[in-house]
């Protein structure tokens, strides 16, 4: 895949198969139901998964720390990882088409980012893809498509994550919550739980909160 720092949302997407990446809408409404993991932000600024029926609390969290670089602490019961700020290209500060991440550990860099959100306005816009994250994670790459069902009023905002060869690994709804918006997570193969925390921290959004 080409990857420029000047590319943008519609040049990433024009290189990959989109049949292979986005699912019909009935399999995004079911993972609100049958899902793994559920979501929300706390109001310490951050986010805790819990699993579907756990009857205690694992320890997934994706803090996001003071600092101008570091934007995500990811944490779960015997890992802790980092997502960094490392540049962005593409125009102002509101407008950067398109942004470089790094992932790190104890023992150093284990992955990067690249993230294109969409920047165009909305009411002309007519693409269903909002974001866009191309993941690097300890060897395997992973294609992370955020987008909003069908419906202005009632649309929900979902995230399909696959493989580079397009096989699913993930789906992730936006659910109304009492307080704060809440997230469901519907895992398609077994993945460790800091795997889980880098996934929310990833739909929340990596450069600004997205809702």
């Amino acid at each position: 895949m080409d990857i420029r720092n000047e590319s943008t949302l519609h040049e990433i997407l024009a290189q990959l198969n989109r049949s292979q990446i986005d699912r019909p809408e009935e399999m995004i409404q079911r993972a609100v139901l049958d899902y793994d993991f559920e979501f929300k932000e706390s109001l310490r600024v951050r986010l805790e998964a819990q699993p579907k029926g756990g009857t205690t609390l694992r320890k997934i969290h994706a803090k996001m720390p003071w600092g101008a670089k570091h934007v995500y602490q990811l944490v779960s019961e015997d890992c802790e990882l980092g997502i960094h700020f490392e540049a962005a290209f593409g125009g102002n500060i509101a407008h950067f088409a398109h942004h470089i991440f790094r992932i790190t550990g104890e023992g150093g860099p284990l992955g990067s980012i690249h993230y294109f959100p969409n920047i165009r306005f909305i009411f002309t816009n007519r693409e269903p893809c909002t974001a866009l994250s191309l993941i690097d994670f300890e060897g395997e790459r992973l294609v992370f498509y955020r987008a909003d069902t069908a419906g202005f009023f009632r649309s929900k905002a979902y995230a399909v994550v696959t493989t580079a060869a397009g096989e699913l690994v993930a789906v992730i709804v936006e659910v109304p919550g009492w307080f704060r918006p809440k997230c469901h997570i519907k895992m398609y193969r077994s993945a460790h739980d800091v795997f889980i925390a880098l996934l929310m921290a990833t739909f929340h959004g990596l450069v600004f909160r997205v809702h």
